[in-house]
């Protein structure tokens, strides 16, 4: 998968190797074998800067967001916080919280899961240009992969 995107790239536009897949084409996927689902997806679909700013060209940066699910996952509270504000809104109340907090989690199995070491090494590299041109798009050190 990955050494057909960098032939890809080679000979063609980063459009061209993002988007130019057929459902039927492994090359550019990986299988998502976590705890989250059993499908293939794209492993472009990580190449998170082009994405954005494909947006940034149509629409100001300040009516963007972009959050890291880890700070989510951390500081529920905080980074809700900061959607609100972001979106003019009132924050929640504490009632709202409790009925948030009750809520089932979904996408979750309860397997954990434990990527292989090979399979981490091989991501890491993969993304390691791409999450290095996201830091710089966003300005923003916390996006880099480790």
């Amino acid at each position: 998968m990955i050494a057909s995107f960098s032939d890809c790239m080679k000979n063609h536009s980063i459009s061209c190797c993002v988007f130019n897949y057929t459902e039927n084409d492994t090359i550019y996927k990986i299988h998502a074998t976590s705890r989250y689902d059993k499908t293939d997806v794209p492993a472009t679909i990580g190449i998170y800067w082009y994405h954005i700013a494909k947006w940034f060209r149509y629409f100001p940066r300040g009516q963007f967001l972009i959050l890291r699910s880890e700070d989510y996952r951390e500081k529920p509270e905080e980074t809700l916080k900061l959607v609100t504000d972001h979106l003019g809104i009132r924050p929640f109340t504490q009632d709202e919280w409790k009925k948030l907090a009750t809520l089932s989690e979904k996408n979750r199995s309860n397997k954990p899961f434990q990527p292989k070491r090979e399979t981490i090494a091989l991501l890491t590299d993969f993304y390691r240009e791409h999450n290095a041109k996201l830091v710089q798009l966003l300005d923003d050190e916390r996006f880099y992969w480790r």
